[in-house]
């Protein structure tokens, strides 16, 4: 089934004044799908609804004991939706966690996509190094989102940009930049997802972190001679940078390309810069 129909099918029972045992089996039927088909994203719109209507399960059976088990009738005292259609999903913001670049290194990387002719290059204004992509969510979880972010306590540091790469896929890539694993990085990653887990309650992909910055996105399969291109700069250094605070960006998708826009910054401890 398409995930749009899963998330209608999710909304539907999650809206309706009146539940019984056999739909919210079919709920949480489709609530587990989601789970195995890594809609990670849709769930984190999916998970105040749900947690919701649990509580006024809860209440319910407290309040009349004789309920059948899943049945609401009229102690749903908040009504999210009415009804559900594909057109009025849940709306909100496409968010993400990055560090941001300094200019001086955004102008040397962006030096490169004349070795590179014919791709279409990542402008420099929207380079940076993604901690967590976090996607959409609803408006109203966006101030838990920014204030869980300031128990983030890491410590400023340094980062090293350095080789070219590629993340092959069967109709295109992506052409990287490699960022050097420094220990504080993974330790600010760590920070930013125990925060965003704990304290904002979201339902986050579990995947290996490459730190990378995204210089290109390939619609086909890279050529052999791109390859060998990339290959030749492997070992170059392109800069190396000071690591003061992260950003929580919000991300709208237009025709021209994705753009990004600043909605809280958060500085780190400078006493143990090295």
């Amino acid at each position: 089934m398409p995930f749009r129909h899963f998330a209608v099918a999710c909304k539907f029972f999650l809206t309706r004044p009146r539940t019984f045992k056999h739909e919210a089996h079919s709920l949480r039927v489709l609530y587990n799908s989601l789970v195995r088909k890594g809609n990670i994203h849709f769930l984190n719109t999916i998970q105040p609804m749900w947690t919701l209507r649990l509580q006024n399960e809860n209440i319910a059976r407290q309040d009349k004991p004789h309920l059948r088990m899943g049945r609401f009738a009229d102690y749903r005292q908040q009504t999210l939706m009415n009804q559900a259609s594909e057109n009025d999903l849940p709306q909100g913001e496409r968010l993400f966690v990055a560090l941001e670049i300094p200019e001086d290194l955004k102008a040397i990387l962006s030096g490169l996509q004349s070795c590179f002719p014919g791709l279409k290059w990542t402008a420099a204004s929207n380079l940076h190094l993604t901690l967590r992509f976090i996607g959409l969510v609803p408006q109203s979880r966006v101030e838990l989102i920014q204030q869980s972010l300031r128990h983030v306590t890491s410590c400023s540091f340094r980062l090293i940009v350095a080789g070219l790469g590629l993340f092959q896929r069967k109709t295109g890539g992506i052409l990287w930049a490699g960022v050097k694993k420094e220990p504080a990085l993974l330790q600010l990653k760590q920070q930013v997802d125990e925060a965003l887990r704990v304290s904002a309650g979201l339902i986050l992909e579990e995947k290996s972190f490459s730190p990378h910055l995204t210089l290109s996105r390939l619609k086909q399969a890279a050529s052999p001679a791109l390859k060998t291109q990339i290959q030749a700069k492997a070992a170059e250094r392109y800069g190396e940078f000071s690591v003061t605070g992260f950003t929580l960006f919000r991300s709208f998708l237009r025709p021209a390309g994705a753009v990004h826009e600043s909605l809280a910054r958060y500085p780190l401890n400078a006493e143990k810069e090295k």
